[in-house]
């Protein structure tokens, strides 16, 4: 994303945005459980997303701080992901 900000290419930035987010508030991917935890039990929480709610709080203020992010609000891909971040603190 910062490479498209720097190109000015506010589409590809919106794009790269966006699939962050659906990283960031999509489901944890965890490892292998006999390969990284061989004999102990783990117990696996369904819904756990990739990323703490504090992180993703985190990421919410620091783009509405940047002021390079700024330009970007008015692409429609951007305001979806940043809705998607937003309703993920909900």
């Amino acid at each position: 994303m910062e490479l498209c900000l720097r190109a000015d290419d506010r589409e590809g930035a919106a794009k790269q945005f966006a699939r962050y987010v659906d990283t960031f508030t999509g489901p944890a991917v965890l490892p292998d459980e006999d390969l990284f935890r061989p004999g102990m039990e783990y117990t696996r929480t369904e819904g756990q997303l990739a990323s703490t709610r504090e992180m993703r709080r985190m990421l919410l203020k620091a783009v509405d701080e940047d002021v390079r992010f700024g330009p970007l609000r008015d692409n429609p891909v951007f305001a979806a992901a940043l809705q998607k971040l937003k309703d993920s603190l909900n």
